[in-house]
């Protein structure tokens, strides 16, 4: 990896032994001992590390997609894993199953935390279990730190609200769904 001439400078200021290898322009060509957080292969790395434990307990990723993977609990209920880089959302209909999964991940993983509710925020999304064998998913909170992020304090209504409304009103009166609710098959 090549360090730009600032992080030579700091890496030389810290241990005057690698003066000898700057190059002309200030800059350093370094061999890492390990994977390095936010460079594409730290991320294949991990995912690698990660799946390779997943399936050595059990788990199989979906042909479609492969951040999805799978396993029965010896209770016969399945087990859900979702990856997105180093976030996951495990479901399972079977408490049992996930206190098992979180043991043995926390075995693999000991620096790991656990957030467990009816209510959870993920990747940006919040989800709602709160309704028995229902999920609702909404983003209010990212679009919330967007909205403050660019500086708006305030809101208002918009003219166009109101046909948004009455459309997702009439779409669920004539097609019987809640709008944001996936009820699992």
């Amino acid at each position: 990896m090549r360090l730009d001439r600032m992080m030579t400078q700091l890496l030389t200021e810290i241990d005057a032994s690698y003066k000898q290898f700057v190059e002309a322009d200030g800059s350093m060509v370094v061999q890492l001992d390990k994977a390095l957080y936010g460079c594409v292969e730290a991320a294949a790395l991990w995912y690698s590390d990660l799946r390779g434990k997943l399936e050595k307990n059990g788990f199989v990723a979906n042909p479609y997609d492969a951040c999805l993977l799978n396993k029965l609990g010896p209770d016969g209920v399945q087990i859900t894993v979702v990856v997105h880089v180093d976030d996951l959302l495990v479901t399972s209909a079977s408490a049992t199953n996930l206190a098992s999964f979180e043991l043995y991940l926390q075995s693999a993983y000991p620096q790991i935390s656990v957030h467990r509710g009816a209510i959870l925020d993920y990747i940006g999304m919040t989800f709602d279990f709160t309704v028995p064998g229902e999920v609702s998913i909404s983003m209010e909170n990212c679009v919330s730190d967007i909205l403050a992020e660019c500086g708006v304090t305030a809101a208002r209504a918009m003219p166009a609200a109101r046909h948004c409304s009455k459309f997702a009103r009439t779409y669920r009166r004539h097609h019987q769904l809640r709008p944001h609710i996936f009820t699992p098959m």
